[in-house]
């Protein structure tokens, strides 16, 4: 029960108003009882009558004592039960009190339960957000590198290149006219695709290499190692990328190409 609450004084579970009515009504019984007249004979004269009242006033000081200490036992007892009365009010208000904070504490941990999901859900998804975010990013930079390295794969592929062993004088190659397939205009060359590209590379060099008497020697080549550093960034970059990326960039075909180059010309991977 809220203690700023005012409730009536004139209601029926009020132990105060039921303390004063007792009150009231001991009074009221000891006031009657003083006004009965008492009447006695005192031999030939006359009969006197007397109130208890005046009874009482003339009573020795131990009648009188009993007299109201019987009157206060019963206004003792009267106000204990108000007191009791009252307490058990005041218990049952503070039972209630402890219900409504024991529900406002549930409510208030409910609340910070559920706040502590939402707060974990933002966090999530902001997680996801910037995942996304850097996924578009290396996706669109993912984008970029793979058209420099297609010009690169187009540039050793359809130009002379130089490949430089240990003990062996370099020696250049046109990797275009290394492989089975011919190309009659170079516009068909520049129409390739990068996963033809990429075929049509490791055919060449292996033609060059294998026909070489010195293929167990080291071979390196500028323009290959451009291509590999650019593929190398390629694949790294990829891998930050969301799978519509690298299905669409065929990110497992770039990877094995890169591992393939590197074997051919004794690379790092």
């Amino acid at each position: 029960m809220n203690n700023s609450e005012k409730l009536p004084f004139w209601r029926l579970d009020n132990p105060i108003l039921w303390g004063i009515l007792a009150t009231s009504g001991i009074f009221l019984v000891g006031l009657s009882l003083s006004r009965i007249e008492k009447c006695s004979l005192l031999g030939e004269e006359p009969t006197v009558c007397f109130t208890k009242w005046h009874e009482f006033l003339l009573s020795s000081p131990n009648e009188v004592g009993d007299t109201l200490a019987g009157f206060a036992g019963a206004l003792a007892f009267v106000w204990i039960i108000v007191t009791v009365w009252l307490q058990s009010h005041e218990l049952a208000a503070q039972r209630e009190e402890l219900r409504l904070n024991r529900e406002e504490t549930a409510k208030m941990a409910m609340a910070q339960g559920q706040q502590v999901k939402l707060m974990q859900l933002q966090a999530l998804l902001f997680e996801d957000e910037q995942k996304q975010r850097k996924e578009e990013y290396a996706g669109q930079e993912s984008k970029v590198i793979f058209d420099q390295f297609h010009d690169l794969l187009l540039g050793i592929f359809s130009k002379a290149i130089e490949i430089r062993g240990e003990g062996v004088a370099p020696t250049t190659f046109r990797l275009s006219e290394q492989t089975k397939r011919s190309f009659s205009s170079g516009n068909q060359v520049l129409s390739l695709p990068t996963s033809l590209l990429q075929k049509l590379v490791l055919e060449a060099l292996e033609t060059v290499l294998t026909s070489d008497e010195s293929r167990a020697q080291s071979f390196n080549s500028p323009e290959i190692e451009k291509v590999q550093v650019c593929l190398h960034d390629l694949n790294i970059c990829l891998e930050k990328s969301n799978a519509a990326t690298k299905r669409i960039l065929e990110a497992q075909s770039l990877r094995s190409f890169e591992t393939e180059l590197s074997k051919y010309l004794g690379l790092p991977e």
